[in-house]
């Protein structure tokens, strides 16, 4: 009921089929601060009628072509115009995840702002066909947050002018397509937490340890990609289905590895075990967030299995940033964050830094510069293509005196 009553009270300051400009900086130009906080339009992604629309494989040529010509130049802009592109009024109700997740990037906002950051938001409604986004807009636009879904990601980057990149806030599915476009896949994907967890797993691995690699059958994408990781970090295993074939557990630490694209197979076999070697001191199981996912209620298991647990997202509620970003929020929007209103401000306090302290092409040195979000972090690798992905991924041990503690 909470979520909903500032849902409406956003809604009431900033209609949804209305322009203004607000301004977040007090003390900061007055004429500005009386007209209102933030600039906020409210549109969606598609072009604007009569554009062109050209197909995926024109925009891959295009770009291609680009690489050949000069660098676009670089500017420090006095104001950094920001563009959040999310499904805000999505059906009959307003979408309450992306209108958390515009809370928190609000928040980001004005907390940059109070650092001396300039800033002009756009706030484009892609869940709203009837008022669509120009070309002009995005070609003001330094940094672009949005849109969400992979079709509309393409679909937007058809209209974008050159040298323009866009962040994928939410789909890991997007990735993909990194390769051959300008896209900056914001969150850290599943291939990047079975990356952390066989690093992880070599790191602690000691002679006279085993390594068991449970996963179901028929084997699943996730199941051969960790067995191809623990090949080449040169890690000696076995593998099992059933937790019947684990047999005796010796004296070294038997390292289980839990992996699976079947969400009930995970659950069912995080409880089998959990009950077979409760509170054993040399068990411990190695998983992704996913696992965290799906067990619900029976998360004791975890802390008994003494778990080591990858994850793009986790919140540390004992850390001082994250109290303070808790009280401010409450204060501004009268309800509780979730994990929504965490990734909204983490991902515009980054990208918005990352333009203020590198210019306009400020994607040109992603590879350089690293932040410790309150929910996530950033630091990103460039492959072979054109995009760019997060490689940060966290690190979750869950102890058995019931408490975590963030790696």
């Amino acid at each position: 009921m909470k979520k909903t009553i500032a849902i409406l009270m956003i809604l009431g300051i900033c209609g949804l089929d209305s322009y203004a400009q607000w301004y977040l900086f007090p003390g900061r130009r007055k004429a500005r601060q009386e007209a209102a906080i933030i600039k906020d339009t409210v549109s969606t992604i598609q072009a604007a009628p009569g554009t062109a629309q050209p197909d995926p494989e024109e925009i891959i040529q295009t770009d291609e072509r680009q690489e050949t010509e000069v660098e676009a130049e670089n500017i420090f802009p006095d104001e950094i115009n920001l563009s959040i592109i999310l499904p805000l009024h999505a059906g009959s109700q307003p979408n309450s995840n992306f209108f958390e997740m515009y809370c928190g990037a609000l928040l980001a906002v004005r907390d940059l702002g109070e650092s001396g950051i300039k800033m002009n938001v756009n706030v484009f409604d892609s869940a709203d066909e009837s008022n669509p986004v120009s070309v002009e807009q995005l070609q003001e636009s330094h940094v672009i947050f949005g849109p969400v879904a992979p079709e509309e990601i393409k679909d937007i980057l058809k209209i974008c002018p050159e040298n323009t990149y866009v962040i994928s806030p939410l789909d890991p599915k997007v990735a993909a397509y990194t390769d051959s476009c300008r896209i900056i896949q914001s969150p850290a994907s599943w291939t990047q937490q079975y990356d952390e967890l066989a690093d992880w797993i070599r790191e602690e691995t000691l002679p006279g340890d085993r390594i068991v690699l449970m996963n179901d059958n028929p084997m699943g994408e996730q199941s051969s990609y960790m067995i191809s990781k623990l090949k080449q970090k040169g890690l000696d295993f076995s593998a099992v289905s059933k937790v019947s074939e684990l047999g005796s557990f010796p004296s070294g630490t038997s390292r289980i590895v839990m992996v699976s694209d079947n969400d009930s197979y995970i659950n069912i076999s995080v409880r089998e075990l959990g009950n077979q070697i409760f509170r054993k001191d040399n068990i411990c199981l190695y998983t992704t967030s996913r696992v965290r996912n799906t067990i619900g209620a029976e998360a004791k298991h975890l802390y008994n299995m003494h778990t080591r647990m990858t994850a793009a997202y986790y919140i540390d509620y004992s850390g001082t940033e994250v109290r303070d970003f808790i009280l401010k929020y409450r204060a501004l929007f009268k309800t509780e964050p979730g994990s929504f209103a965490f990734q909204g401000y983490d991902a515009i306090h980054y990208f918005v830094n990352m333009c203020e302290k590198f210019g306009t092409q400020w994607h040109r040195n992603l590879n350089e510069y690293s932040e410790r979000g309150l929910q996530t972090d950033y630091e990103f690798l460039n492959p072979e293509g054109k995009g760019y992905i997060n490689k940060a991924v966290r690190r979750i041990v869950y102890n058995n005196d019931m408490s975590i503690v963030l790696q």
